[in-house]
């Protein structure tokens, strides 16, 4: 089991190239109850960053727990299971990925999240300074997509969108933990894959390739899922034919949400 910490404890420098507006020691209500930031808020575009762990503290919910070899904080908030990687634009809640509108940035030793997603996903009333413009919808990033959600373990979605139903655990524990790693997985071969194709979305970037004699489909230069004869049998099938039927289902379902380039 790898060694956990909470999020405040001092993580490396994280270079992450964004217009960053000044820290501002802002005034934000929550749930109606003033929250004073002792680690300043600051801006992205048009989005207000605070600090995780003060803003689930404000909330009566406890903090952050910070996973230092995956640079990833994870907690509980409304019954739900949030995990958020520094860096990344998604968060993956209860197995879902869903789009945050700017990536989460670590700064001050702490990680720093848009406030609007904990509106827009756990309906938080915010009121935010004057000085600050919070966006009213969800910022269009790598596709984002509302949808049915689905209670399957293994279901791997990107907004929302189902794209694979996974049947068997793999090298993982847990049905749950396979499917969270594969959607972290696609989320980076996504934005590798929109940065060379100047943000379109060409489905040609995912391809099949054997590894040391095992299927894994690739989405750029990203591996995201390896077909184990496990997975095989789950679908009475081999892992190259399934290895097939799961690319082209991959290619199939991020076309019909991304723009082709």
């Amino acid at each position: 089991m790898q060694s956990k910490r909470a999020i405040w404890v001092a993580v490396g420098v994280m270079a992450v190239a964004l217009a960053v507006g000044e820290p501002a020691h802002a005034q934000v209500t929550l749930n109606g109850r003033q929250t004073n930031f002792a680690a300043g808020a600051f801006t992205i575009g048009n989005f207000l960053m605070v600090p995780l762990n003060e803003t689930l503290t404000s909330l009566g919910a406890g903090p952050a727990v910070w996973d230092p070899e995956r640079g990833r904080a994870h907690f509980t908030f409304q019954g739900s299971e949030v995990l958020i990687r520094a860096g990344s634009g998604y968060a993956i809640v209860d197995g879902q990925a869903v789009v945050m509108g700017v990536p989460a940035v670590v700064r001050q030793n702490r990680l720093f999240i848009p406030l609007s997603f904990m509106r827009e996903q756990f309906g938080v009333s915010v009121d935010v300074p004057a000085a600050f413009v919070e966006p009213g919808v969800r910022a269009r990033v790598l596709g984002f997509r509302g949808g049915p959600q689905t209670p399957n373990p293994g279901a791997i979605a990107i907004g929302g969108t189902p794209i694979l139903e996974l049947s068997a655990t793999g090298a993982a524990e847990t049905l749950d933990e396979r499917a969270t790693l594969v959607t972290e997985r696609m989320t980076t071969g996504l934005q590798r894959a929109m940065q060379l194709d100047n943000g379109g979305f060409n489905p040609n970037r995912v391809t099949l390739r054997m590894v040391d004699g095992t299927p894994v489909i690739f989405i750029a230069d990203v591996p995201i899922i390896s077909v184990t004869e496990e997975d095989a049998a789950a679908h009475r099938s081999t892992p190259q034919r399934l290895a097939f039927t799961w690319l082209r289902q991959i290619r199939s379902r991020l076309n019909s949400i991304f723009p082709a380039s």
